[in-house]
């Protein structure tokens, strides 16, 4: 090995741990940053460029020219970013489904609150039981006709809060919307500056990897995941190079390369009298790019994600609340006005008995908001002959009462709806609880695998220093070396 290669070694070996501080100074300044990945510098040693010897000799061994940094590669494993993702768009449906269910169920007031429709149902019965005891007073009977109207505004407030929840879901869904396009956008963008950013590579014979550029699409693609499955299709990884890149959804090309190819919409022209909260989530094609219009519904969005949640809550849950209701509100009107049948007491919303919902149940002859006197003349609660229809009210409110067989009550209908929201709020109280500890396991196995630890760099940094020191003690002898030949050739 000649002096020349000698120097140009030691030379490579000052590049390559100079190298390798930059990186270790780039882990301990992202040590504290939860979406970066530690990155590692790969060394590659150098063969010999020419035969040992060069000008001053021939024959010798072969001695490789030193050592080089060929890549900088994060420390990341894909299986544990593709679980981090579904666990947390299964944490983030877990949350929705849990914010909604419990803000409804503290709303409800159950149980027995003052103002909850259980104690609105017991002050009624109380007044009708009172009732019985003075069948023709006119004064407790306009107490009888108050409280069937502060019962029914009770069953309008239960269907009122129903539905205002549903309507807050496709408020979310209109956020998460904007939101998710504006990832998109940024994942477009950050594509390109990965495809820049390594273009060249095998000009120079390096593997120059984006590398914080592909961390900030790891962590985007992270946030994706809260909202829907998203299925990335090619380039994820670090060996993908070239812009390789697609993501999917429902098998909908989303962003290829550092295209972005359409948009999320929620479209709400589906609305209509019975359902007005009806709207569905869609993509849309940008002009210029192949038609891929496609709604998206469970058998696209899973079991996963906020938006499967949203319509979930929207869909299904709240919308078999709002028929419990209104069930209870059509049992109660036909219950009491088979007893009170001129006039009726309860009515909908046209003033009939025939399609009495929820939303719309009143005391015939009251207009629900208005003030007054708005309720039906107390004096046509005719209790018949003696206090004998007073007791059939009294026997569809406890049917125990004259019936000992009878096995479910309105109240108990009631109560069996309120049960069921319990339920949903203990099983998503569970989903949150058993989510999470999953994303949290796995959060902590990447920071294991990914994360920086700074003792691992102080120790790695000391090594790189007295590596770069012993590298430049080469270089300063053998510079002496040369100078010493030199200077005897020079004096011939």
């Amino acid at each position: 090995m000649s002096l020349m290669a000698g120097l140009l070694a030691a030379r490579r070996g000052l590049s390559t741990q100079t190298t390798r501080m930059a990186v270790i100074s780039q882990n301990v300044a992202n040590a504290d940053n939860p979406d970066y990945s530690r990155q590692k510098v790969v060394d590659q040693s150098v063969p010999a460029p020419y035969p040992s010897g060069g000008v001053l000799g021939q024959g010798g061994p072969l001695v490789g020219g030193g050592v080089s940094a060929v890549a900088v590669l994060r420390e990341r494993a894909s299986w544990i970013e593709a679980r981090l993702r579904q666990a947390a768009g299964e944490t983030a449906g877990a949350q929705v489904q849990q914010e909604a269910l419990k803000a409804l169920q503290e709303a409800w007031g159950e149980p027995g609150d003052d103002g909850s429709l259980s104690h609105l149902f017991q002050e009624w019965g109380a007044a009708v039981n009172d009732w019985s005891g003075h069948p023709d007073d006119k004064g407790v009977k306009r107490v009888v006709v108050e409280r069937s109207e502060d019962l029914a505004a009770g069953i309008r407030r239960l269907a009122g809060l129903v539905d205002q929840t549903r309507e807050d879901q496709n408020a979310g869904l209109e956020s998460d919307v904007k939101r998710v396009n504006e990832l998109l956008h940024q994942l477009a963008e950050t594509n390109h500056a990965i495809i820049a950013g390594e273009a060249g590579s095998e000009a120079t014979g390096q593997l120059r990897l984006a590398n914080d550029a592909r961390d900030r699409r790891d962590a985007l693609l992270r946030e994706l995941a809260q909202y829907a499955p998203f299925r990335v299709v090619a380039g994820a990884e670090d060996q993908a190079r070239d812009g390789a890149f697609r993501l999917e959804l429902g098998g909908a090309v989303l962003v290829d390369g550092d295209q972005l190819l359409g948009e999320f919409q929620l479209n709400r022209a589906g609305a209509t009298a019975d359902d007005p909260r009806a709207a569905t989530l869609e993509w849309h094609a940008l002009p210029g790019q192949p038609p891929a219009n496609q709604r998206l519904d469970g058998e696209v969005l899973g079991k996963a994600g906020r938006w499967a949640a949203r319509l979930e809550l929207r869909d299904q849950i709240l919308t078999n609340y709002a028929q419990h209701l209104d069930t209870l509100a059509q049992n109660l009107a036909d219950g009491i006005n088979a007893f009170q049948t001129n006039p009726v007491l309860f009515v909908g919303s046209a003033g009939t008995t025939e399609q009495v919902r929820a939303a719309d149940i009143h005391v015939n002859g009251s207009r629900p908001g208005d003030s007054g006197d708005l309720f039906v003349d107390p004096d046509k609660l005719d209790p018949g002959a003696g206090n004998g229809k007073v007791l059939d009210w009294l026997g569809w409110i406890k049917p125990e009462a004259t019936s000992p067989q009878a096995t479910a009550t309105w109240f108990q209908s009631y109560s069996a709806l309120v049960a069921q929201l319990g339920a949903d709020v203990q099983r998503s109280d569970g989903m949150v609880t058993t989510t999470t500890l999953r994303q949290d396991n796995l959060q902590s196995l990447r920071q294991a695998r990914s994360g920086v630890s700074l003792d691992e760099e102080m120790a790695d940094l000391m090594s790189s220093q007295r590596a770069y020191t012993a590298a430049v003690r080469v270089l300063q002898t053998l510079d002496q070396a040369l100078g010493d030949v030199i200077d005897q050739l020079g004096g011939r």
